[in-house]
């Protein structure tokens, strides 16, 4: 059953074939669709959608913590 992940918060100029090309590597991607700053990702692959949440967490603990961790201590 083919399943879809949301992709946020994409660079402007990101294609389809972008976010197809980083996914493919994890497993078969059978859609990919951009639309402005986010997209949607479809397979029937499971190893994509554990690769996804690696990635995102992956992106959560050494840019957005780090980043708020900074901003938090500027302001108290």
């Amino acid at each position: 059953m083919p399943t879809k992940i949301f992709v946020g918060k994409l660079a402007e100029g990101i294609s389809s074939e972008d976010i197809r090309s980083l996914f493919r590597k994890f497993g078969v991607v059978t859609e990919c669709d951009v639309l402005s700053n986010y997209g949607f990702v479809v397979s029937t692959c499971t190893i994509i959608f554990i690769a996804a949440y690696f990635l995102f967490f992956y992106f959560l603990v050494f840019f957005v913590f780090p980043l708020f961790s900074l901003w938090f201590h500027a302001v108290h």
